[in-house]
């Protein structure tokens, strides 16, 4: 039998609409999680590291990953992709944008959209910054004016960064500083639940949000399928240096799996934002099709002259 399979019933972990997960046994619950309180053992240089069984139980939780999402084992660094996106903003904005996606790591963006009937463009050129054209009329999007043009590409960049890294989970699980041991966890978000589940967090120096500004040091945690070892939800707090959380979190959940070559491709991610008692709907993404490792031209996000 397999360390993972092996792993002892975990509590049930329920997503409270808050920014924290909070644990719930039969008796009382914890206002502190287990998930953030992991074993540990320090060295002489103060650096945390787990031990033997735990990081086996990583190791392989990372493979079984890989091997659900990409069906082979290991990292494949995947950097660019070019993807048909259709965006659907907050559930009070009934608008819908279909995107043509062109994205290489870590933040050349470009892509185009139809709106109100009219073809635009807009992009990252990594040399100059954000930037639109509609019509014939370039515009850099720079000063209070743009602000909030600006904001919502560069929200769209960081969607895409997620994207990435959620389309490789077993690098990220490895990319996890002073891991959780794994465990098993009954998922609850909101008034959908998962039995069974195997959960792991741990922090990461740089780590993107949708809508809480540049990457930046955080804790993560991951729920995957016990059925199909696919990721199905991602949480993420920033954290200063000392590891002290801040007041709002995101939460992506990731549904409607689709083969599409090797891959499976998750079609349906709903990006979430926790603060206090709260929760509120920012954007559901649906991907209609995806080219990973596409090579661009050098001058492909380049501002239009």
């Amino acid at each position: 039998m397999s360390s993972l399979a092996a792993l002892r019933p975990a509590l049930c972990f329920v997503l409270l609409g808050a920014n924290a997960l909070c644990a719930q046994s039969e008796s009382k619950p914890e206002t502190t999680p287990p998930a953030t309180k992991p074993d540990v053992k320090a060295d002489a240089k103060g650096d945390a590291k787990q031990d033997a069984p735990a990081r086996d139980d990583l190791r392989e939780l990372a493979r079984t990953l890989a091997l659900a999402h990409h069906g082979q084992e290991g990292n494949l660094g995947w950097k660019s992709f070019r993807a048909g996106l259709r965006l659907e903003p907050r559930r009070d904005d009934k608008r819908t944008f279909d995107l043509d996606v062109d994205f290489k790591l870590p933040r050349a963006y470009r892509c185009t959209v139809i709106e109100k009937g009219v073809r635009a463009e807009r992009g990252m050129d990594p040399a100059t910054g954000p930037w639109s054209v509609s019509g014939d009329q370039v515009v850099m999007l720079e000063g209070p004016e743009h602000n909030d043009d600006a904001d919502r590409m560069l929200g769209e960049v960081r969607m895409c960064q997620l994207l990435l890294r959620f389309l490789d989970p077993g690098k990220l699980l490895t990319s996890l500083q002073a891991p959780t041991p794994v465990q098993r966890a009954d998922l609850k978000i909101f008034r959908e639940s998962w039995p069974g589940c195997t959960t792991v967090e741990g922090v990461l120096d740089r780590f993107p949000t949708y809508s809480l500004g540049p990457e930046s040091r955080a804790r993560v945690a991951l729920w995957v399928h016990p059925g199909t070892n696919l990721l199905l939800a991602v949480q993420i707090v920033p954290v200063d240096e000392q590891g002290k959380p801040g007041n709002v979190a995101e939460l992506v959940t990731l549904a409607d799996y689709q083969k599409s070559g090797d891959i499976q491709l998750p079609t349906k991610l709903n990006i979430y934002r926790l603060t206090g008692p709260g929760r509120e709907l920012l954007l559901t993404v649906g991907v209609k099709d995806l080219q990973l490792g596409k090579e661009f031209p050098a001058d492909r996000f380049a501002r239009p002259k």
